[in-house]
């Protein structure tokens, strides 16, 4: 079997818990639509 070098663990590691802590539930991606949706009505609200 093929190990990883002790070298290369560590980002294997850091890219795991980026692809964990980036998971969306159903609950996230609602915060996030509705977070972009008012950001997005704020800066246009401004422009104009």
């Amino acid at each position: 079997m093929l190990e990883v070098p002790p070298h290369l663990r560590p980002a294997v590691d850091d890219e795991a818990l980026a692809a964990r802590r980036w998971k969306m539930r159903g609950g996230d991606w609602q915060q996030f639509l509705a977070a972009y949706c008012a950001s997005f009505l704020a800066i246009f609200t401004f422009i104009l």
